[in-house]
């Protein structure tokens, strides 16, 4: 459930960028964003992981959450094996 992980971590962060990879069953970042709608910090739908990942990575530390198909193309655009 999005929106109930989303609330669990969000005093942990100072914003949320939403983003989708490549898989079938991806969210849109629209989509999620809309999930997240009332969360106590900033929500920003980032695009595709090649937008959103440069928007993250402004100076700071960036967690992703969500499957382990993201995770894992998240892996392989910073060129983690």
């Amino acid at each position: 459930d999005i929106r109930s992980v989303a609330f669990t971590l969000a005093p942990q962060f100072d914003r949320v960028f939403t983003t989708a990879c490549a898989h079938a069953k991806a969210r849109s970042p629209g989509e999620v964003a809309v999930q997240l709608e009332g969360l106590p910090i900033p929500v920003t739908p980032a695009g595709g992981l090649e937008d959103a990942l440069p928007a993250a990575r402004d100076g700071g530390l960036v967690v992703v959450a969500g499957s382990l198909y993201l995770v894992g193309a998240v892996r392989d655009l910073v060129g983690i094996r």
